[in-house]
């Protein structure tokens, strides 16, 4: 990016404490909205861009019958 691109698109901040109110913000939004907005046609079940993320982990006896499990349950659906 050419420097004059780099002004016109961006300014630069007066104060240390408007650019961290800006990342304050930024980072707490972001553990639970994803980078789309609020108005994300998948809502919470967005996490591109989400700091935090649910991930449910199968181990033990369960792994050898998964395969069947998985195949009666996309039956059901």
């Amino acid at each position: 990016m050419l420097a004059a691109e780099l002004k016109n698109k961006y300014k630069k901040l007066s104060s240390i404490d408007k650019a961290s109110k800006g990342w304050q913000n930024e980072y707490e939004v972001s553990s639970t909205q994803c980078m789309h907005g609020p108005k994300c046609k998948l809502g919470n079940y967005c996490t591109v861009g989400r700091r935090l993320q649910e991930v449910n982990v199968l181990g033990g006896l369960i792994l050898p019958v998964w395969g069947s499990i998985e195949k009666a349950l996309s039956k059901q659906v």
